[in-house]
């Protein structure tokens, strides 16, 4: 029997080796699994935090932001998974709250989901423009009040009333534009098919009738028609709202004052419309019943028609007096 004295060091040092390689190998799993688990563990916030991306930010800036209020762990691991999804940041203030991890960090920036930051805004209708733009200078942070009466001082009845959601950092071009584009959106439909009237004269007399008829739809139509059927004949309308417009209230003594606003001296609609009507009294100026009434009377939440000048005071006697 022979016995390799060169040999056995030889064996010995590649099996050194090889045990080195797996203790360096497992280190390195343990190290990279670790880190991944560091850097893809969830966040938890124990209360709402906002975070405004502004606009043009790099991915190295908005990383850089994130890891800084703690949003994300690691804004070199942010910015490389954000590099190899090609993500565009869409800037805004974004609300954070809960527990989430990087992926869906970034998913959110990629897809423009800002969460639960928005301010919610009622318009309600027949609002003219200044209480359009009240209510806004009220809710919206940076609200420029003067700026939004200049962008639509040619748009009274035409600023969509309902409720929208804006971001925090809405501008008030943007507002405007966002008001002057749903009445457009939401009254497409509504603009076609009819001839009798101008679509300016229907939005006057829309606004007229929000704020003369204020019960059910069906009221609204037959006012509508006692309305249309006053100006056909060359009657004075003879309404109060235009006052409530222009004054803010209605008094006796400013009927006999004549405007291009007081329908009890001037005959026709007001030039322009006296507030921001909603669909249901557009769709009543466009379809007004007829009936045999010249004359209606709002009184104990009750409305009372009259087909003569003396069934109307009689009216007024009964209901008002």
């Amino acid at each position: 029997m022979t016995f390799d004295l060169e040999q056995q060091p030889k064996n010995q040092k590649n099996k050194t080796m090889r045990n080195l390689i797996i203790v360096l190998f497992l280190f390195f799993v343990l190290i990279v699994g670790v880190s991944g688990m560091y850097l893809f563990s969830p966040i938890s916030l124990s209360q709402e935090e906002r975070i405004n991306i502004p606009n043009g930010y790099s991915i190295i800036q908005t990383g850089n932001l994130l890891e800084e209020k703690k949003i994300i762990t690691s804004s070199l691991f942010f910015r490389i998974l954000g590099q190899l999804d090609n993500i565009v940041i869409k800037s805004g203030t974004y609300s954070f709250e809960g527990s989430f991890g990087i992926t869906e960090v970034i998913e959110r920036l990629r897809i423009g989901d800002y969460g639960d930051v928005y301010i919610s805004v009622t318009i309600p209708e027949g609002s003219t423009t200044l209480q359009i733009a009240n209510i806004l200078e009220e809710k919206i942070e940076n609200f420029d009040k003067n700026l939004f009466i200049e962008l639509t001082q040619d748009k009274e009845g035409y600023l969509f009333p309902d409720t929208y959601q804006f971001l925090p950092e809405v501008s008030t071009e943007s507002v405007a534009r966002i008001l002057i584009n749903t009445f457009n959106e939401r009254t497409e439909e509504l603009q076609k098919g009819y001839t009798d009237r101008t679509w300016e004269d229907v939005i006057i007399m829309a606004s007229i009738l929000e704020k003369e008829a204020t019960g059910n739809q069906e009221e609204k139509q037959i006012v509508s028609g006692i309305l249309w059927k006053r100006i056909d004949e060359g009657k004075l309308l003879q309404v109060d709202a235009p006052f409530q417009y222009i004054n803010g209230v209605v008094d006796a003594k400013d009927l006999r004052v004549d405007g291009p606003y007081n329908t009890y001296t001037r005959k026709g609609l007001t030039p322009t419309p006296i507030g921001n009507p909603g669909i249901d009294s557009i769709t009543a100026a466009l379809s007004p019943i007829s009936s045999p009434y010249y004359f209606y009377l709002h009184a104990g939440g009750q409305i009372y028609y009259g087909r003569t000048y003396n069934d109307h005071i009689n009216n007024i006697n009964r209901y008002l007096r």
